[in-house]
């Protein structure tokens, strides 16, 4: 978290220093550390805690069907337009105020 965004909530935790490294397991607070002790200590008290654990499934995604019979999605044809729509040039366009007065 962005402890310059948070406002009290940090203090409300007991955050005195960062980093402030909190390791939980079952949900219950196992360890903590204020400061860097230095990668080796942080590995050994990560491993420590972490034995026994097993890591989760992780899921497998059938890949998607490169081709469909029938796309869902079709390309428009070459000069499609939404309806009430024209090509520029193949309609009255009028663009001076005074012109559109005596379009009228």
């Amino acid at each position: 978290m962005n402890l310059d965004q948070a406002g009290s909530f940090p203090s409300s935790l007991g955050v005195q220093g960062i980093p402030d490294v909190r390791i939980f397991k079952a949900g219950k607070e196992v360890d903590r550390f204020v400061g860097f002790p230095g990668e080796g200590e942080v590995m050994e008290r990560i491993a420590r805690h972490a034995k026994g654990i097993q890591p989760a499934a992780v899921a497998t995604i059938a890949p998607a069907p490169t081709t469909r019979a029938d796309p869902a999605v079709k390309p428009f044809s070459k000069g499609w337009l939404p309806p009430g729509m024209s090509r520029m040039g193949s309609a009255k366009t009028v663009s001076r105020p005074e012109a559109r007065e005596s379009a009228r």
